[in-house]
């Protein structure tokens, strides 16, 4: 206990809030694997076999800042790392069916609090559409984002997903 506190407690911090935002759609959306796998070209899966990536944003940081931050989330394409072989397999490409991308919407840091779900908004697209849209860019805006996608709470989440993964 006194190491995951160490080490994991900092959730608004990028890293440990991505991690944290994994754990909550898989929840939601029915991930049956008791253990993350940080290697995997994809981050979830979904109960129907769907495979998810998640990507996490907030306005507030865990730094001082002076203004609250520009909202962007990557879409970057990758290449797959093989454990079997030591490499990675080209050609760099999106590997999951379905994106979330989960924003941590609170914009008063003292009221700031990761694990109220309430704080959290949700976004889903199929990994198609950004293909088909956006091509080869590297991030999405908030706005982009919103201009294609319903804002989704925490039960709407695993239906989403399910929906955006049939196109």
């Amino acid at each position: 206990k006194d190491f995951w506190q160490w080490a994991y407690s900092d959730l608004v911090g990028n890293t440990d809030r991505g991690t944290l935002a994994e754990y909550i759609v898989a929840k939601a959306i029915g991930d049956q694997r008791k253990i993350r796998n940080s290697w995997e070209s994809f981050d979830l899966t979904a109960f129907d076999g769907t495979k998810v990536e998640v990507k996490s944003a907030s306005f507030v940081q865990a730094w001082h800042q002076k203004q609250l931050t520009k909202v962007q989330f990557s879409i970057k394409k990758a290449q797959a790392w093989d454990p079997r072989t030591n490499t990675f397999i080209a050609p760099a490409k999106r590997h999951a069916d379905v994106y979330v991308f989960c924003l941590l919407s609170e914009t008063v840091k003292i009221n700031l609090n990761p694990l109220d779900i309430n704080q959290w908004e949700f976004y889903v697209l199929a990994t198609k559409e950004i293909d088909r849209d956006l091509g080869d860019n590297k991030s999405i805006s908030l706005g982009q984002l919103k201009n294609r996608s319903l804002t989704y709470n925490i039960d709407e989440l695993s239906d989403a997903v399910s929906s955006a993964s049939l196109l």
